[in-house]
């Protein structure tokens, strides 16, 4: 949540955030004049409310969606493909052999513990991506906010 005083009354305030809001690619979704303006572009959706404070004007934005689930469902779905992908290569060999009937002594236990391993280094990073992926998100989320209270006079 950002907030910003601006040294306008209410009416002209309002006319300036939506004409600022517009020129800036925001599409309006609903406004109840003078007070709230509800503006969205792309998966970002910002609420803007406005309270007058003797004959200047308190600007409050709120965030209200930063949509990262499709990036960041995209992620989880290549690296699951990634992962499949990768133990399908690293057991080729064991595969061919069960499939063909190639008789070879091979000992399936002594893989185990590596593919364990791998199992978890690459769901730690899986998980390390997305947290930070969810980070950036989060600040480019206020970052956005600010940008059009700054450019108020």
């Amino acid at each position: 949540m950002k907030e910003r005083i601006v040294n306008m009354d209410i009416n002209s305030a309002y006319v300036e955030l939506k004409r600022i809001l517009l020129a800036s690619g925001y599409t309006i979704k609903s406004e109840d004049y003078p007070k709230t303006i509800s503006a969205e572009r792309d998966t970002m959706k910002i609420m803007f409310y406005l309270y007058p404070q003797d004959s200047r004007t308190r600007i409050v934005a709120t965030p209200l969606i930063y949509n990262p689930i499709y990036p960041g469902l995209a992620l989880v779905v290549l690296n699951i493909f990634i992962i499949a992908m990768y133990f399908f290569m690293k057991n080729f060999r064991e595969t061919y052999i069960g499939l063909f009937g190639i008789t070879e002594t091979y000992d399936p236990f002594k893989d185990i513990l590596p593919l364990v391993l791998d199992v978890v280094y690459m769901f730690i990073a899986l998980s390390v991506a997305l947290i930070s992926y969810e980070i950036y998100t989060y600040i480019k989320r206020d970052s956005l906010a600010e940008e059009v209270l700054k450019i108020l006079p």
